[in-house]
């Protein structure tokens, strides 16, 4: 077993005395393990998925609002890869069917017996390691191919129009990438390979200018998600829009200072329905149409373009974490759920419930 790899855990029970129990009487650290999080209720683990990222996920079938099985089905749609282990006061035949169906590593009797989990621990910690070998192969192979067509000289012209905070170059930059390095090719792996690549170095323009370790793994997970639900011919377009949205904001120190404060105005408040041009224009003291004419020219998007961005990059974060179309339209500020569908549909070209 890895020496410096320590998978995370997830205990779903709705017995906190036992969750409590497994935490601290189970020798975790001899199996490579560490317990990362713990819930009490099938919609509890479901959000604590998408900000925990758990690697193996012990799960009572019982438990209040979503069942242990059901929980399991929707975690799939959110982590495909997850390793489940049901642990259960119940041994029926039909729970321990079903259990086979959806994949389930190995189904657990209550009390638990501590060498039946250390035995499923090295099992599931195996594939794991075989997973994360297999992954470093494929990203090895990956890497070459994705060479072909995005070259090192490629890369560093966007990392120098980063460093110079020229948004419009790195633009005009990913449109030559698609449009002539990609010769026109129809390959849809090639293509997905690129962008996710341009992913990656969006994560080190980044680090560049705020001096932080962007992890692009937990940082562009749930837009790499949106990706691969993506028509081909959308992809251009939306790793364009998702470098304008991730960079507007750190490079607003080049812009003027009221377009500078209608950005931060923006970010700050878009969460709130009744947010406009006429507000934002009023709160950085410029009238609307020079507002609106200023913005544009300096970030190359009219100002209600780049609320919307803002508003549907944000919904897919919330979406993949496994929140509800009606809760991720609340949150982002269009509180009616069909005309944020619709929003999100012409944003990206896709349903939000692809990611749902």
């Amino acid at each position: 077993m890895s020496v410096d790899k320590k998978y995370k855990v997830l205990i779903a029970d709705d017995e906190s005395i036992f969750r409590e129990a497994m935490k601290c009487s189970f020798s975790w650290n001899e199996y490579d393990c560490f317990v990362c999080g713990e819930a009490q209720n099938g919609e509890d683990a479901l959000e604590q998925i998408g900000r925990l990222c758990p690697d193996i996920i012990l799960v009572d079938i019982n438990m209040p609002f979503i069942n242990g099985l059901l929980f399991i089905e929707k975690a799939r749609e959110i982590m495909p890869d997850l390793i489940f282990v049901i642990i259960s006061g119940y041994s029926e035949f039909n729970y321990a069917k079903e259990a086979i169906r959806l994949g389930v590593t190995a189904y657990l009797l209550k009390p638990i017996d501590e060498n039946g989990l250390a035995a499923v621990l090295k099992q599931a910690v195996k594939l794991l390691e075989e997973r994360s070998q297999d992954r470093a192969e494929k990203e090895s192979l990956r890497a070459a191919v994705s060479e072909q067509y995005l070259s090192s000289q490629r890369k560093n012209e966007i990392l120098i129009a980063g460093q110079r905070r020229k948004l419009s170059k790195i633009i005009e930059l990913l449109e030559t990438i698609y449009t002539y390095d990609l010769d026109g090719r129809n390959d849809p792996e090639c293509r997905l390979l690129v962008s996710v690549d341009l992913m990656k170095l969006l994560g080190e323009l980044l680090e560049q200018e705020t001096s932080r370790k962007y992890s692009s793994e937990k940082i562009f997970n749930p837009f790499i998600t949106l990706l691969y639900r993506l028509e081909m011919n959308s992809i251009p377009d939306y790793i364009i829009e998702l470098y304008r949205n991730q960079l507007i904001f750190l490079y607003k120190k080049s812009m003027s200072v009221s377009i500078q404060k209608a950005i931060a105005y923006i970010h700050d408040h878009f969460q709130e329905p009744e947010l406009s041009v006429d507000c934002i224009a009023e709160k950085v003291y410029l009238n609307y149409y020079h507002l609106c004419s200023q913005f544009k020219k300096e970030t190359g998007m009219t100002v209600n373009y780049y609320l919307m961005n803002i508003r549907m990059f944000q919904s897919v974060i919330y979406l993949v974490s496994g929140k509800s179309i009606e809760t991720t339209a609340i949150e982002v500020g269009i509180p009616d759920a069909k005309y944020f569908s619709k929003c999100f549909k012409k944003v990206f070209g896709v349903s939000p419930r692809v990611l749902r």
